[in-house]
């Protein structure tokens, strides 16, 4: 096997075993959430006001220790217990961006430099929040995704605690599969592409943001 595949699987199995624990902690929260979450607590839970269901979502995402993958089954299955559409999607934004582990890792990478955790963390914040505002106003309706009404109240903990584990297993598998082709590719992207070319595209300021976001995309 060439250097290049080596270093190709290499990278590959790292992504994953690095995503993997957040992909499983995600499909389970979210199997939690349809076996022992009705839609009344739900109702209960998320303020009448708009604006107010905005500012909620946004600082409880930011709570979830999910990645990317993961965080998707979670807003899921929160629309499917009612949780409005303009809420659901600053929920969904603030989890993988400022999450405390995310925030650690943050400090850490950049030297333990605090201004990079908060200008990340209020940067972040401030965007979801713009976002949910602008969904309020352009949809008139919650846009609730409704699914098939679960009657967990009447299931006992034990029936409970299975349907958790079977709804995370097809969570898993749903989700899972968009982790390795993204994993793949991005291990493509690490091997194939030349560091040299990144650097030259990006060694001035406009263009190095322009760059990195680029790449943010499409990996």
């Amino acid at each position: 096997m060439s250097s290049s595949l080596l270093q190709l699987n290499t990278i590959f199995i790292s992504i994953l075993i690095e995503a993997l624990p957040f992909v499983l902690l995600g499909v389970f929260i979210s199997g939690i959430i349809q076996m022992f979450i009705t839609e009344e607590m739900m109702a209960k839970a998320i303020p009448k006001n708009k604006v107010g269901a905005v500012f909620l979502a946004t600082f409880i995402g930011a709570l979830f220790p999910a990645c990317e993958c993961g965080i998707v089954p979670i807003t899921r299955r929160l629309m499917a217990k009612g949780v409005p559409l303009y809420a659901a999607i600053p929920f969904m934004f603030t989890g993988p961006i400022i999450n405390p582990v995310v925030l650690f890792s943050t400090y850490v990478a950049f030297g333990n430099n605090w201004a990079v955790v908060w200008e990340r963390s209020s940067v972040a914040l401030v965007v979801a929040i713009i976002v949910g505002m602008l969904l309020t106003f352009q949809f008139k309706t919650d846009q609730t995704k409704h699914s098939v009404c679960v009657d967990v109240q009447k299931k006992t903990f034990g029936q409970k605690l299975v349907g958790t584990i079977q709804h995370s297993i097809d969570e898993f598998f749903s989700v899972g599969k968009y982790l390795i082709i993204g994993a793949l590719i991005a291990a493509s992207m690490q091997t194939f592409m030349k560091t040299s070319i990144l650097l030259d595209l990006g060694q001035q300021d406009w263009s190095a943001h322009f760059v990195m976001m680029g790449l943010a995309y499409l990996l």
